[in-house]
């Protein structure tokens, strides 16, 4: 499910598309009919990060960061083999990233922006007038305009988590990314560049497209899998 999920108890504790939901069978009632079935529940990049993972063959000290651009944005962080959730399972919820105001007394937050603000695809159609939808109404020429304004916040956004986290592979994916195809990646590489600092020392970055496309079914069925292996194993003895 995309938002913030809680794996352990079940519940939705923020998303734009489902209620928030202290119990996951008062929110999806129809579940109930078979709750003798397990049930595991995963955020949806999470979810997609590891099926990356697990395409890409990297699997126990594997370090990865992918993310999603489309109608929003998001992520999934695999940290030595497993998906990072965090202590309120808020982990990888880089569309929350705030980009202050500057002024002449500093930083200002009283109109909060976050970076998927800026480059949302609804944003991004309003603001360069083209549709998503039609791959004819986005010139070359305004692909590339579009593209530089998008790199200006993802080059930001990954310098800052290669820094953090120490993490050398980045998958970008999402229906942006698939619309404006390799032109993305050349261009993105292009600003991510300009963030490059020759007196200091920085981590390495590589920025992939997704293997398949199908990460986020591979996850979920190795979430399923990982999970329901133990009681299987237990009721088999």
């Amino acid at each position: 499910l995309p938002g913030i999920v809680d794996c352990t108890n079940k519940r939705i504790r923020r998303s734009k598309n489902y209620p928030v939901s202290e119990d996951f069978y008062e929110s999806f009632p129809v579940f109930k009919n078979f709750q003798e079935i397990p049930l595991y529940l995963e955020n949806d990049m999470n979810a997609a990060s590891l099926g990356e993972m697990i395409q890409r063959k990297l699997f126990q000290n594997a370090n990865l960061l992918y993310l999603s651009l489309g109608t929003g944005f998001g992520s999934g962080v695999i940290i030595d083999g497993q998906i990072w959730h965090g202590t309120s399972y808020f982990a990888g919820n880089v569309a929350r990233i705030l980009i202050p105001e500057t002024s002449e007394e500093g930083l200002r937050y009283g109109q909060k922006k976050y970076v998927e603000d800026y480059i949302c695809q609804r944003e991004l159609q309003n603001k360069f007038h083209f549709d998503f939808r039609s791959p004819e109404s986005c010139s070359l020429e305004k692909r590339r305009e579009v593209m530089r304004y998008i790199s200006q916040f993802l080059a930001f956004v990954i310098h800052n988590l290669s820094h953090l986290f120490d993490i050398h592979d980045f998958v970008m994916a999402g229906l942006t990314v698939e619309y404006f195809g390799d032109l993305f990646f050349e261009i993105l590489e292009e600003e991510i560049h300009k963030t490059d600092d020759p007196d200091r020392a920085k981590p390495e970055i590589h920025i992939m497209p997704s293997v398949s496309g199908k990460e986020g079914i591979v996850g979920a069925a190795y979430v399923a899998f990982s999970n329901g292996l133990p009681q299987l194993l237990a009721e088999s003895r």
